[in-house]
């Protein structure tokens, strides 16, 4: 019986030795943007005389792409890791020396990644061990982490691609909620590269929801457009391309008079006058659109003299902002189109 009673004591105290060591594993947790290149430490307690390790901390591949090891422990020389994609998504860290290492508090590495976007969860699986010195599996507590993602401005209202006549104003709208500023790109080769726009002729509003361009240029042909969206996070719209017509507009009487086309006051109060000339009678529309690019107003004239016109338009009715007048003037053998943009301030 007192053999037994040896036997089992030996054994509980195998077991205590194993699990005396109240060894703890943390995963932490970082909140981030999307494309963000994040470190996500991985701490630990009370590893005591380690000579081996094995770790296997699951993640998903479609939210973080793993790029490996940094800040590494300088115990742990010689460490190595791997992204693996079977069974599942997960990444293997394996580290054995000679030399065992002790670190009671403190962090062995960082994890890093890049967010692609989304949430995702970093657990420690039961397939990782420790080994100390003497070949002892360490049983140790795992506190899993995870990655997310900030929230990111969402777009309303995007911008879309125009066809604006040579000579003609042209502008681009939208709209985002979560959203502290904004910033329109330009790019001249096809949206492989991107630049600021800077509010100088021809661009304003270079940082607000509307993009207005004065007096349109050939040179601007096929120039592609976006926004974008500063909040906690950025996001950026859709891309919308300028194309620049230089043929439809036909050269005649209207064309050639109406360049003597203006609106004044500008800024205005409660009414603005549209000033024009034209050699031959003719129709005119005038059509106006507000800052998200709604028309607020349309109005049209038929039968117009030729000579020297006014129109005035009441905007009592408009709120305080930016707005465009699309103004066409046609007869029997000639078009014309411009937009001009006005300020409604009181």
């Amino acid at each position: 019986m007192n053999k037994i009673k040896v036997i089992l004591l030996v054994i509980v105290l195998l077991a205590s030795r194993a699990y005396s060591q109240g060894a703890t594993a943390t995963v932490g947790t970082v909140t981030a943007c999307p494309a963000d290149t994040i470190l996500v430490p991985f701490n630990v307690t009370n590893f005591s005389s380690i000579s081996a390790m094995t770790l296997f901390i699951t993640y998903n591949a479609s939210v973080l792409s793993f790029q490996g090891l940094i800040n590494v422990n300088s115990s742990l020389s010689g460490v190595s890791s791997n992204a693996m994609t079977s069974p599942f998504d997960q990444i293997g860290i394996a580290w054995s020396n000679i030399n065992p290492f002790t670190v009671i508090s403190g962090k062995l590495f960082d994890l890093k990644f890049v967010l692609t976007g989304g949430t995702c969860n970093l657990s420690i699986t039961n397939q990782s061990e420790i080994v100390n010195s003497s070949l002892d599996i360490i049983s140790f507590t795992r506190y899993n982490g995870s990655v997310n993602q900030n929230s990111t401005p969402v777009f309303s209202l995007q911008p879309q691609s125009a066809n604006i006549k040579s000579g003609d104003d042209a502008s681009f709208s939208v709209s985002a909620t979560g959203v502290s500023s904004y910033q329109w790109l330009v790019s001249s080769d096809g949206g492989n590269s991107w630049t600021n726009v800077l509010n100088f002729s021809p661009y304003s509003g270079a940082n607000s929801t509307v993009l207005h361009i004065s007096v349109v240029t050939p040179g601007l042909n096929n120039k592609k457009f976006r926004c974008k969206a500063n909040g906690i996070c950025s996001a950026y719209s859709s891309v919308a391309t300028l194309t620049v017509d230089t043929v439809t507009g036909i050269v005649g009487t209207v064309v050639d008079e109406i360049a003597k086309l203006s609106i004044y006051p500008n800024p205005c109060n409660e009414y603005t006058c549209i000033e024009y000339t034209i050699a031959d009678e003719g129709d005119i529309k005038i059509e106006v659109y507000n800052s998200l690019g709604q028309v607020v107003q349309n109005l049209e004239y038929k039968n117009i003299p030729a000579g020297n016109n006014k129109i005035l338009t009441d905007c009592s009715h408009l709120y305080e902002g930016i707005y465009f007048y699309r103004i066409e003037i046609k007869n029997t053998n000639d078009y014309f189109s411009q937009t001009k943009m006005i300020t409604i301030a009181r």
